[in-house]
């Protein structure tokens, strides 16, 4: 038998055991560290990298196809100082003109096209760059002109390699 007049039985609400919480956080936790290097990704993905540019001034671009591209950029460093720039960034340069002393550049009232030519790979997240540039000295006014072509490795850095030696 049941009484009528007996109160229902209230319950403040419904709630999990504390197991069951604790297992639902570290789902959300592991989600959420695991899920960080594909959300990386996928910005990478959708924004492709940029290679390292000096401060400069953009003048041209044109896009080949996602992710490879091909910029001119004025500055006003000097063209030593904007080869420097790139042997920091890991860049390996030929300069064609023997111009400069250190960072500074001896200009003899030419102009110098091409000037240098430098290439590099440089990490970006998941992947790299790959660029590669022609820098030019045009005159007046004292401007350096630089044109880069970049294309970004979606694969990652290049594993390096070695030659075999060759036997004497």
């Amino acid at each position: 038998m049941t009484d009528e007049n007996a109160p229902p039985d209230e319950h403040g609400g419904w709630f999990l055991p504390v197991w069951a919480v604790l297992i639902l956080g570290v789902i959300v936790v592991g989600c959420a560290v695991f899920s960080i290097p594909v959300f990386n990704a996928l910005y990478g993905i959708v924004f492709p990298p940029s290679p390292p540019i000096p401060e400069a001034i953009q003048t041209e671009k044109i896009v080949i196809e996602h992710g490879v591209e091909k910029a001119t950029y004025t500055t006003a460093l000097n063209p030593c100082q904007t080869v420097q720039f790139f042997i920091t960034e890991g860049g390996i340069c030929e300069v064609l003109w023997d111009v400069c002393v250190g960072d500074d550049f001896t200009n003899m009232n030419r102009s110098f096209i091409p000037f240098a030519q430098c290439e590099g790979v440089s990490p970006a997240g998941a992947f790299a760059v790959q660029w590669q540039v022609d820098i030019d000295l045009l005159y007046p006014p004292e401007q350096t002109v630089f044109t880069i072509s970049h294309e970004v490795l979606w694969g990652g850095m290049p594993i390096p390699t070695s030659t075999p030696a060759i036997p004497d």
